[in-house]
C-alpha cells in the first residue's frame, strides 16, 4: 500500500506549542547600533577621542545561529508532522521528517531575522591615527568630513561629534 498521508485536524496542544515557539522566534534579540548599550556597560569608564569621519561604507552583519531557530522549527515541525498519517508508524515518520524540515527552516529564519544593516566607519583621530570600526546602524551617524567621537569602553563605537 505504501506510505499515505491523511489530512487530520491538528490537536489543541500541538497548536499551542506551535504558537508559543513561533512567538519566541519572532522576539529574537537583535543588537543595537551606536546608541545601544548592554547592561554590563553601566559604570564602565570609557575613553573618548575626537576625530573626523573619512569613510562610511554600508555593510551587512550576518544573523545569529544560536540554535534557537533550529530547535524551535524542529519542535513545531515535529508537533505538526506527528498529526499526519494513518497509523502510529506513519505519525512517527511524518513527525521526524517534519522536525528535520522545520529545523532547517527555523535556522534560516533565525539567521534572516537577526541579520542587520551596519556601517564600517573610518575615522582619522586627532592624534593622527586612522581606525576602522563596524557598527550596527541603519543609517550613517554623520556625514563624511564631520567631526565624530570614538568611545573606547566595553565596546568601541563611533558617535556624532
Amino acid at each position: 500500500m505504501g506510505f499515505m498521508l491523511y489530512r487530520r485536524h491538528i490537536s489543541a496542544p500541538a497548536r499551542l506549542v506551535a504558537i508559543a515557539v513561533a512567538g519566541a522566534m519572532a522576539t529574537a534579540c537583535v543588537t543595537g547600533g551606536g546608541n545601544s548599550y548592554d547592561r554590563y556597560s553601566v559604570g564602565v569608564p570609557a575613553e573618548v577621542f575626537g576625530g573626523r569621519l573619512i569613510g562610511a561604507e554600508p555593510v551587512r552583519l550576518d544573523g545569529t545561529q544560536s540554535g534557537v531557530g533550529a530547535v524551535s522549527g524542529a519542535a513545531i515541525g515535529g508537533a505538526l508532522g506527528s498529526q499526519i498519517g494513518g497509523g502510529r508508524a506513519e505519525n512517527v515518520a511524518a513527525g521526524v521528517g517534519f522536525a528535520l524540515i522545520g529545523g532547517l527552516i527555523g535556522a534560516a529564519l533565525e539567521e534572516g531575522a537577526t541579520a542587520q544593516n551596519a556601517f564600517r566607519y573610518t575615522v582619522e583621530l586627532d592624534d593622527g591615527r586612522t581606525i576602522s570600526i563596524v557598527q550596527a546602524d541603519g543609517h550613517p551617524i554623520a556625514q563624511v568630513g564631520s567631526r565624530v567621537r570614538v568611545e573606547y569602553g566595553r565596546e568601541v563605537r563611533v558617535l556624532p561629534g
